[in-house]
């Protein structure tokens, strides 16, 4: 797991007011450093141009793209943990739908796939509010320039994002008991 936090560098990718694209563009980015990473450990220590071609970079590229599993400040997830989330529960579906009593595994699959991206997502915006306030209580959060500086109204704002985080929460646990008819 690579954590690039680069202060709000983040926050000024041009996304024209759309959240989900600054995620988008962060898993590209990832797969885009690693390739370049590869081909420089092909030059520095295999004797490689950096045009590629080199053991490092050409086992990488015989893997596939570099999943980039990014989570955004607001909860919102990349397009390729959504695919992990998938490919998980669609395993989960096929080995308990029959215990479960749905009539087939896509069924089973249709009920579990909104309840654990929504977890997911809950969750991830929990750790994101958390992450904020450890920052925000130990002296600030660094910009792109390396300098520290205070966050204004932070408490109030995390405490907000923890309080609907848990709100939301208790709201996807009384719909799973609604589905389940208790």
């Amino acid at each position: 797991m690579l954590n690039t936090y680069v202060g709000n560098q983040y926050l000024n990718i041009n996304v024209e007011g759309k959240r989900r694209l600054a995620v988008e563009a962060k898993q590209k980015w990832t797969h885009n450093y690693y390739v370049k990473r590869m081909k420089k450990l092909d030059k520095d220590f295999n004797g490689h141009d950096e045009d590629g071609g080199g053991p490092c970079h050409t086992h990488l590229m015989a893997k596939g793209r570099v999943r980039g599993f990014v989570v955004g400040l607001f909860g919102e997830v990349s397009s390729d943990t959504l695919t992990l989330v998938r490919h998980c529960v669609d395993m989960i579906a096929y080995r308990v739908w029959k215990r479960s009593g749905f009539s087939s595994a896509s069924e089973c699959c249709g009920v579990l796939l909104p309840y654990w991206k929504k977890k997911l997502m809950i969750s991830c915006l929990r750790g994101v509010a958390q992450l904020i306030h450890t920052r925000a209580e130990e002296g600030g959060l660094g910009t792109a320039d390396g300098k520290q500086k205070k966050m204004k109204k932070s408490k109030d704002s995390v405490q907000r994002a923890m309080q609907i985080a848990e709100n939301a929460s208790m709201d996807q646990t009384y719909m799973i008991l609604d589905m389940r008819g208790q």
